[in-house]
């Protein structure tokens, strides 16, 4: 570049003082100077790995520097949101530049980058987002649990007529097989996070009848008894899996809608 440099005088203030100029143009070449080095953001941002981990609505963030540049290898960077990272948002990455770089020539021309979180394991929301073979075994499994528990008649849960006992699984005479109801699947609305201890519950309802249901009284009939399996916290994986223990799967409740004695009935 050539420079040109004049002056600015006030020829008023100059004739008052009695002060004469005789100023000419400067032109320079410049000269001397030190070549920028410039930063792309590409360059930038080549070996740096933005993971991101756990599950959606409550991934995190792990940056890593991976770079070997002497010079790269020294910036740090951070995220403008580090938790509670839900699938479909966007992270910015931020580097922190040393200023002694600055002064020493290097230049930067983009110090940021978005990220798309895609790529990251997620809580169940939607019942159709199970995949139908995972989908499959538990169901599978959930009907291995009832009818092991009713035909043992081992379960813990008692028979109640409003407030009082009216019998246990040891005491009645036959109970039939086991019917599937329907499948109930409930997760956090957005915005919510205290509510429960998981993140989202699968209830799988079969239906069944008891007859000859005794405590201290005559025996009696009951209809329409329900009995659910509970699955929590259903994850799919960032590959589309399911990540989900059978094992985990539990028997929460057993209770009865409609006590018939003789030819009437009566809800419960």
């Amino acid at each position: 570049d050539k420079i040109t440099v004049k002056s600015i005088i006030d020829e008023e203030k100059a004739k008052e003082l009695g002060i004469k100029f005789k100023f000419s143009e400067i032109k320079k070449e410049v000269s001397g100077l030190q070549t920028a080095i410039v930063i792309s953001q590409e360059e930038l941002f080549r070996d740096v790995i933005v993971e991101f981990t756990g599950a959606s609505p409550d991934a995190a963030v792990q940056i890593r520097n991976m770079s070997k540049d002497k010079i790269l290898s020294e910036i740090s960077f951070q995220a403008d949101k580090t938790s509670d990272i839900q699938k479909g948002d966007t992270v910015t990455v931020t580097a922190t530049i040393p200023s002694e770089l600055e002064e020493q020539g290097y230049v930067f021309e983009n110090t940021s980058k978005e990220y798309k979180v895609e790529k990251v394991d997620s809580y169940v929301q939607k019942f159709e987002d199970l995949p139908e073979e995972d989908l499959k075994k538990i169901m599978n499994q959930a009907k291995d649990m009832v009818e092991a528990n009713l035909k043992t008649g081992k379960l813990s849960t008692s028979f109640y007529k409003g407030n009082e006992l009216a019998g246990t699984m040891e005491r009645f005479d036959s109970i039939s097989e086991p019917q599937l109801e329907k499948s109930y699947f409930c997760h956090m609305k957005d915005g919510i996070t205290s509510l429960w201890e998981t993140k989202n519950k699968m209830y799988i309802t079969y239906s069944f009848n008891v007859t000859g249901m005794h405590m201290f009284g005559p025996k009696e009939d009951y209809q329409n008894c329900y009995i659910r399996i509970a699955c929590e916290d259903l994850i799919l994986t960032k590959e589309g899996d399911l990540q989900f223990d059978i094992g985990t799967m539990k028997l929460i409740c057993l209770f009865r809608f409609i006590l018939h004695t003789g030819d009437s009935e009566s809800e419960r």
